[in-house]
């Protein structure tokens, strides 16, 4: 979808709604840094309010920013996306029959209350939760990727799988629907159709605020790979065991060291590694565009992925050259950018060239650099943003 950059001046009333970790101070989340930008972005144009979703005994602190003028609360008995099965199907018939819960009405009324002129609601937990919001205001809900691919948060079975695609065609039946529905990678676009097939969809990648991550001209330089991530996490680990696994079995590779950075920890699958003399555990990870500057190459080992992939968007704006997944490649669709694999073994053998290439680093950084500049400009994103509420207060509001 195409929103205008600029609207016709004047400020609106915008309400953000959102679980309370979702706006969150958490300098590493990826996610949270990005809807705190917007957040932001939107505040400094127009008046924004925070309407924070709860469960009761929510310690998570309200969100603070200089420029929101109001931030409220609403309880939740619970959240539908963690219920059982049972309420899941029960709240989905309701929206599917544009039935209104007691809490329903408790959120629209909350809502009200802020006297919105536009809704932005965050993340994709609190899609059905959202659904009083949708139906009384126009919104731009932040759908952003498909967390039920991942098996630590949805069961994968058949069962698991059949009971979300009827969930899913219930919910898309519904009459309460955003009017634009964002994305963060265009291979999300279809999950959210499913969910919302009467929503334009918009696609907003992730992009890096450029105070905190300062775009570097020339090629990094160092003696080691740099992998950065959560790596107490299986699907972020289980990608890292088997490349050193592989390293660890080749002759070839013997010449290549590896710092990991992960301030939350390891997974134990990679305790057999630390000990190694060519791996190194980098802890607590400092300042990370440091890190990437003393690294030849970053290696990104996510097998399992859904969103967009922050950390080759780092090593792009550091001017480091990026190895990884075919998977991870995929969520920047930039393919030239980066040097990939399908499996571990061909990750090591991309990094073994890689090593033995200075002119094909060096071309890695070029296509790093245009990626970032064509696709992944954040002042570029922050104007879709303005577009986006200026698209919903003049052409879809009621």
């Amino acid at each position: 979808m195409t929103v205008p950059t600029e609207g016709p001046g004047g400020s609106c009333r915008v309400l953000v709604a959102c679980l309370p970790q979702d706006l969150s101070n958490a300098p590493f989340d990826a996610f949270v840094t990005r809807h705190r930008r917007m957040v932001e972005t939107i505040a400094a144009k127009h008046s924004v309010a925070v309407l924070c979703f709860r469960t009761p005994g929510d310690p998570v602190p309200a969100p603070s920013f200089d420029g929101v003028e109001e931030v409220l609360d609403v309880t939740l008995p619970e959240v539908i996306y963690t219920a059982t099965r049972s309420a899941r199907l029960r709240a989905a018939l309701r929206s599917c029959g544009d039935i209104e819960s007691t809490t329903d009405r408790a959120i629209a009324l909350a809502a009200v209350s802020a006297r919105p002129d536009v809704v932005v609601t965050v993340g994709p937990w609190l899609g059905a939760e959202y659904r009083p919001l949708f139906g009384r205001f126009p919104t731009m809900h932040l759908f952003e990727e498909d967390m039920s691919r991942q098996w630590e948060i949805a069961s994968q079975s058949w069962q698991g799988g059949l009971f979300r695609r009827v969930e899913t065609w219930l919910y898309g039946r519904a009459k309460a629907q955003p009017r634009l529905v964002v994305t963060i990678s265009r291979r999300e676009t279809d999950a959210a159709q499913r969910l919302y097939p009467r929503a334009t969809n918009l696609y907003l990648p992730i992009t890096l605020p450029r105070d905190a991550w300062p775009v570097f001209a020339s090629p990094s330089e160092g003696d080691v790979v740099l992998v950065v991530g959560n790596l107490a996490q299986a699907r972020n680990s289980e990608g890292l065991t088997a490349v050193l696994g592989e390293m660890a079995r080749r002759d070839d590779a013997a010449g290549i060291r590896v710092r990991i950075v992960s301030d939350s920890g390891l997974h134990p699958s990679l305790q057999p590694f630390v000990d190694k003399p060519w791996v190194d555990y980098a802890r607590p990870a400092g300042f990370l565009p440091d890190r990437y500057r003393e690294a030849w190459a970053a290696l990104v080992p996510a097998q399992r992925v859904t969103g967009q992939k922050t950390t080759i968007l780092q090593a792009w704006t550091c001017a480091c050259p990026v190895v990884c997944f075919e998977s991870s490649a995929a969520t920047v669709g930039v393919p030239d950018a980066v040097l990939a694999g399908r499996d571990a073994t061909q990750v090591v053998d991309q990094l073994v060239s890689l090593s033995r290439s200075p002119p094909t680093r060096q071309e890695l950084v070029r296509a790093g650099l245009a990626a970032l500049s064509l696709e992944f400009d954040p002042e570029t994103e922050d104007e879709r943003v303005l577009g986006a509420v200026e698209y919903l207060r003049h052409v879809a509001a009621p």
